[in-house]
């Protein structure tokens, strides 16, 4: 029995070691804007890979016990440009090995996933993107988190065209007391192959060209300066809309249902 349990506890150790295994190589050039990086990672469990293990990272994981990716990615960070704008441009590719792409089928396994692929200008701390990005959850660590009730990073980012301020922007006549930051952004979410896969052969309905519309804003009150403790409030809003929907019963909607419910106005009804 003893001999059972010590052997249980290597394949344990093993397989933790295997899951953590990472490779990173960064290459920057003194200041110059152009930055590139290679990363791999290599999950293995003895059956279904398990939640702490591919959570937070931003749909970067698969449930098959035996999973890996090759990652490359290259950015051009420019700041200050004609004294006016921030500039981000971001592309980031995946080479990923057994992971889904249609529901839970084996035989669909992605060949190349385009995690980030941007466009970002910043003017006076606020920021217009364009394109697939990695977006951080706010008001939370984002390596200890377990996640979030509204926006985590637990889903790949899609595409969208987002208006946002991540620092906080300082409200005029309140002496840096009061402070606010937010979000407002539309998209169109690319999951359907993997919904139709997912839902087919039963009467449950899926979508495809789905828009996605979020906004968020928060409050932060305090001054660090004079006490050390602050207190921040938010509201978070995500919707869903528009699309075609395909059922199987030969009743297919399409259109921009419900867009007119993304109205401030109607959140609160």
């Amino acid at each position: 029995m003893h001999n059972l349990i010590g052997k249980n506890y290597v394949k344990i150790i093993i397989a933790y070691l295997a899951s953590t295994f990472g490779l990173m190589i960064t290459a920057t050039a003194g200041e110059n804007p152009l930055h590139a990086s290679i990363e791999g990672q290599v999950s293995m469990s003895n059956q279904k890979t398990p939640l702490w293990l591919n959570a937070n990272k931003y749909g970067l994981s698969s449930m098959r016990r035996k999973n890996a990716y090759a990652r490359a990615s290259i950015s051009y960070d420019k700041d200050s440009l004609w004294n006016m704008f921030d500039i981000k441009i971001g592309a980031d590719v995946v080479l990923p090995f057994h992971y889904y792409y249609k529901g839970y089928v084996e035989t669909y396994s992605s060949k190349l996933i385009v995690q980030q692929l941007y466009s970002d200008i910043k003017w006076k701390g606020i920021n217009v993107c364009l394109g697939i990005k990695q977006y951080p959850a706010q008001l939370r660590n984002n390596l200890l988190s377990s996640g979030a009730q509204t926006f985590g990073i637990n889903a790949r980012p899609y595409p969208q065209f987002r208006i946002y301020r991540d620092t906080w922007w300082d409200i005029p006549g309140t002496h840096h007391w009061l402070g606010f930051k937010g979000h407002f952004s539309f998209g169109l979410l690319t999951d359907a192959d993997w919904q139709e896969t997912f839902t087919y052969g039963s009467n449950l309905p899926y979508n495809r060209w789905t828009r996605q519309h979020e906004k968020a804003g928060y409050l932060r009150i305090g001054k660090t300066e004079k006490f050390p403790l602050t207190a921040t409030i938010g509201l978070e809003m995500a919707a869903q809309f528009g699309g075609t929907l395909y059922n199987y019963q030969g009743n297919d909607q399409t259109g921009y249902r419900g867009f007119h419910y993304m109205k401030m106005s109607n959140d609160f009804k």
